[in-house]
This record gives structure tokens, C-alpha cells and sequence, in this order.
């Protein structure tokens, strides 16, 4: 484990010692996943310290979009559009290339400024951890107008993620949300 890693997870660690009583119904957590390579244990590093950082409001937010989704119906009735301004509301987004679907037939790379919506759905989800059904329901109509439409072809980033989840998802451009509202640290900049 490289010197910045290292000092990635100690600032990490010390954060979140440091907002214990605050942070004790917080989402803040490190996702690992295995075959990461340094940059993206950094990138989840970062995202770390700025949920740690989130105001109230943010978190409010954060916390009734991720319950809603992790709920079969929690978004019934919820337009796409809205979950996204909801996010949009609480992250800063970076335009970056990603691919879903990657080693299937429906292998889709998505440039920098395309499918915007989509990214910003699979990026979030990501940051917070969510296994793929709670992620597929982010996308709301989306999602039940693939599901009523199996043999269909609209929709190729949902139809690709269905084939193999996370396992084929690569954000290729890097951090695509942050925080908004100043909460990125001197902490969180120096890892």
C-alpha cells in the first residue's frame, strides 16, 4: 500500500473519530471493492470525507433518496428528472466518460457529456454503496418502461447494467460528483 493510501485512510479514519456523535446515523463510508486500483481507492477516499462534511440539509436529502431506493416501491410515482434535481441539489457534476455495460454485447462507452443522466445515477449510487436493484430504481420510468419492454433496445445503459451490474460499470474520467456548498476540506484536497 503506497505512502498516500496510507495517509488517505488515516485522514478518513480521523474524520470520522472526530464526528462520531454527528456521524453515527450518517451514510459516510469507504466502499471497497476488490481489483480497485489506487486512483479509484482515492477517489472513494475523497467521497468519504466529504459525506463526513455534508450539512444537515444534504444529508437529509441523501438519506430519503437512498431509503426510497432501497425500498421495491419507495419511488413509485417519482419522475427520473426529480430524483435528479434532488441530486443535483446536493452534488456539483463534472461531465466524465464512463462505460456500463463493459464485456457484454451491450457494451456502451458513454463520452464525456453524453447520457449525463445516466452517470450521474450509476455515480451516486456508487458513492453511497447501493447493491444494482436499489440502483435500477433510481431511474424510475426509465426502469419499469425496460422492464415492460424485455425485448426492447431503448434505454442501453439500463439494459447493459441489468446484464452485469456493477462488474460493468468504469468511470474512466474520474470523481463526477462532489459535494456542493464548501465541503471539501483541506482534508480531503490533501489526500
Amino acid at each position: 500500500m503506497s505512502a498516500t493510501v496510507v495517509r488517505a485512510t488515516a485522514a478518513v479514519a480521523t474524520l470520522r473519530g472526530s464526528r462520531a456523535t454527528r456521524a453515527s446515523g450518517s451514510r459516510a463510508r469507504v466502499v471497497v471493492r476488490a481489483g480497485k486500483s489506487q486512483k479509484e481507492e482515492l477517489a472513494e477516499m475523497r467521497a468519504a470525507v466529504q459525506l463526513a462534511n455534508m450539512n444537515p440539509s444534504q444529508e437529509n436529502v441523501i438519506s430519503a433518496i437512498l431509503d426510497l431506493a432501497k425500498q421495491e416501491f419507495g419511488l413509485a410515482g417519482v419522475k427520473f428528472n426529480e430524483v435528479m434535481d434532488k441530486v443535483g441539489e446536493c452534488y456539483a457534476f463534472t461531465p466524465c466518460q464512463y462505460v456500463s455495460g463493459k464485456g457484454t454485447a451491450l457494451e456502451t462507452v458513454n463520452p464525456a457529456g453524453t447520457n449525463s443522466g445516466s452517470l450521474k445515477t450509476y455515480y451516486f449510487a456508487h458513492l453511497h454503496g447501493l447493491d444494482e436493484a436499489s440502483t435500477l430504481r433510481l431511474f424510475c420510468e426509465h426502469y419499469k418502461d425496460v422492464l415492460d419492454t424485455p425485448d426492447g433496445d431503448s434505454h442501453a445503459n439500463i439494459r447493459a447494467f441489468m446484464l452485469n451490474g456493477w462488474e460493468g460499470i468504469d468511470f474512466e474520467g474520474g470523481e463526477c460528483l462532489k459535494l456542493r456548498d464548501g465541503t471539501e476540506t483541506d482534508e480531503a484536497n490533501q489526500i
